[in-house]
């Protein structure tokens, strides 16, 4: 029998349990109308005062924000009180941040759609290879069109008082959003089959879910438990004092800034091989407290892997390794082909645990069974939503020009993605998780080359255009807005799990997040097209539009034309894969096998802690193994108050610099 880090058996007993009785009328109204406010106003802050794209990412300040604002409400002189319990709250947290979730990839589409158009010159050569290849009901101009750039895309770069010609975008948006919301249904549909499994069966930890739900506890009187806490308080103005510093310091250079997330080992790694390590330390005093409520054997894996990769760096220079095996081996923290593998294995065997839930699921999907009405979404609904939902992403793709043999196997690499992350958010709390390495298209182009398995090395050489070009040049529009993250189901479960207390109501919630969804899709690129249009992209510091070039320019251009990677079979990075696979298999087998085995498997396929953030979380693993040590568990329990202080007081801080930004009209600075 393995044996049990004394945090699991501790913190059940201080772990916050939302009231019953959750979502309610009023509640939904200012859930919706919140986020309807919220997707109105975004594209100005975005588009206007260069603010960054969504702070937070899986637990996004906003809905932080209005939990401590309707917290604060309950204490509120009279005039201002305003009563909401747990359930609440919390139902207002879930409709917010799931709606949220859809932002960056409906803004990074907006951007996108008439990049190769305006940027199209003859020395990069888009109209010869590959504008035409994009059919001209999915963009706002005609692919084919030789002459001046067209005068809707010109205002949409340069400004201009007329407006957003809608003519050219209401088609084109029609197609791109259509296809937004499948892909966001399946993963509602997803997140509702999963949600008993790793919430009930396997009782996931979501440690950044008890920093929301502490705060809005209620056991019998009128302040939550965590706030009548010393050490609550004392944990908030630590890192309240150090973000008030490094946000002072970003308007008034002379006050000292505590440079914490920034800290650096270069200096001492001056010499080959020890240079090519990356130096960066960060302590986040957020990710500090999440790392003191998981289990010592998940932050010791992590930390471990990221010290061993960082070994993997110098051990690559020291033997002079070909670019094609380093890339392959080592890149950023656990994000080498190796990883690819290892994330297959690891989620195969999440599914062979779950094999008893998956078969249940199954029966009931072909009505041998009787389903659970507490459940967020029938799972007849959900099963056959979620293949609805595929089937309409592949017919959308075969309309569209994609093969869909290759749709198929882009969209089922995606998948994988999307359920990699939430594991990491659900299991770690990461929510800094990071997919940008694994693009679905390049796993499967890793796999069948850009040829798309057709026969003989003529091919490869002699084709002016590799069959696959208008599967990639229409896929390019997507991978870089929905496929890079952040993913809609890890902020579905997250929801999920901060409303877990209120069974009876549930299925309200989930509707409410989905209408939330549509409602903020919809004001959002309405606002987003008319704030461009006013201002024009290139007079925005807005990321989306500074950096949407390099799409075309390093997957189309360099990898398919100059062909600086393979149009075969990688099969260095391919043989990595498989050698990922087989590590990952040994850890899962070790931790099966000895109860003394001190490695979790998810600290080898843990990414997003790059930076320097990995030291943050071997300082919560240091701060917990020391206190269990020397003052058993009851110190442990006594302290959880102080480090859910120090995540409430960096998002707090946070929320009241961007307050700061707005008033002066600049909201440049971020401390999340």
């Amino acid at each position: 029998m393995r044996q049990t880090d004394p945090s699991k058996v501790l913190l059940s007993e201080v772990a916050p349990l939302p009231a019953p009785g959750g979502i309610t009328l009023r509640s939904g109204i200012v859930a919706l109308a919140a986020l309807a406010l919220v997707a109105y106003l975004m594209p100005v802050w975005l588009v206007r005062m260069k603010g960054p794209e969504m702070p937070g990412v899986y637990l996004p300040l906003i809905p932080f924000t209005a939990v401590l604002l309707l917290v604060a409400l309950r204490h509120a002189p009279r005039p201002l009180y305003l009563r909401f319990s747990a359930g609440e709250v919390l139902s207002v947290f879930c409709i917010l941040a799931v709606g949220l979730g859809a932002f960056q990839a409906v803004g990074e589409l907006i951007a996108l759609l008439p990049t190769p158009y305006y940027y199209a010159t003859p020395e990069n050569g888009y109209r010869e290879h590959f504008l035409t290849e994009i059919p001209a009901f999915l963009v706002p101009f005609d692919p084919k069109d030789e002459g001046a750039i067209s005068e809707p895309i010109l205002r949409f770069y340069r400004g201009s008082p007329h407006g957003v010609p809608w003519e050219v975008w209401l088609g084109p948006l029609t197609w791109w959003l259509g296809l937004l919301v499948m892909i966001f249904s399946a993963q509602f549909c997803l997140g509702a089959l999963l949600r008993r499994q790793w919430l009930e069966h396997e009782r996931l930890m979501f440690p950044h879910v008890t920093m929301v739900t502490s705060l809005v506890e209620e056991r019998g009187g009128d302040r939550p438990p965590v706030l009548r806490d010393r050490l609550f308080w004392a944990g908030a103005g630590v890192s309240g004092f150090i973000f008030l510093l490094e946000g002072l310091n970003h308007y008034f250079p002379a006050v000292p800034k505590p440079g914490l997330a920034s800290l650096s080992m270069r200096d001492f790694l001056v010499d080959e091989p020890w240079s090519s390590m990356r130096p960066e330390l960060a302590i986040q005093p957020y990710l500090v407290a999440i790392a003191y409520l998981l289990t010592t054997e998940i932050t010791f894996s992590v930390w471990f892997f990221a010290v061993l990769d960082n070994l993997f760096q110098a051990a690559a220079t020291s033997l002079a390794l070909t670019p094609s095996i380093r890339g392959a081996w080592v890149s950023n923290i656990n994000t080498g082909a190796d990883t690819v593998g290892a994330v297959v294995v690891f989620l195969g065997a999440l599914v062979w645990t779950g094999r008893r839930h998956f078969k249940g699921v199954l029966r009931r999907a072909f009505g041998r069974g009787a389903d659970d009405p507490t459940e967020v979404m029938s799972h007849r609904t959900a099963f056959w939503g979620f293949w609805a939902s595929a089937a309409g992403v592949l017919a959308w793709c075969a309309a569209a020009g994609v093969p869909l043999w290759f749709a198929a196997l882009v969209f089922g690499v995606y998948g994988l993605v999307v359920l990699f992350v939430a594991r990491l958010v659900a299991e770690i709390g990461l929510l800094t998780a990071w997919s940008g390495w694994l693009l679905p298209q390049m796993v499967a182009i890793q796999f069948c080359g850009y040829r798309g398995g057709e026969a003989g090395a003529a091919a490869a050489v002699g084709a002016a255009k590799p069959p696959l070009l208008k599967g990639l040049s229409v896929l390019s529009f997507v991978w870089p807005t929905v496929m890079l993250g952040p993913h809609l189901m890890s902020l579905i479960l997250t929801g999920f799990q901060a409303t877990e207390g209120t069974a009876q109501r549930r299925r309200w919630t989930l509707r409410l997040s989905f209408v939330g969804l549509l409602l903020a899709v919809g004001i959002f690129a309405w606002r987003m097209l008319a704030e461009t249009y006013a201002r024009g992209a290139l007079n925005s510091e807005l990321g989306w539009y500074r950096e949407s070039i390099w799409v075309f320019n390093n997957v189309l251009i360099r990898d398919i034309f100059l062909r600086e990677r393979s149009w075969v079979t990688d099969w260095t990075h391919v043989g990595f894969m498989g050698v990922g696979g087989a590590v990952m298999a040994f850890l899962l087998s070790m931790r099966r096998a000895f109860y003394w085995w001190p490695i979790h498997p998810i600290g080898y396929i843990t990414t997003g802690i790059h930076r320097g953030l990995w030291f943050s979380i071997f300082i919560g693993w240091f701060i917990k193994r020391t206190v269990l040590k020397y003052g058993g568990g009851d110190a442990f329990k006594h302290l959880i108050g102080f480090f859910i202080g120090l995540f409430a007081g960096q998002f707090g801080m946070a929320a009241l610099w961007y307050l700061v930004g707005l008033i002066a009209g600049e909201v440049g600075f971020g401390i999340l």
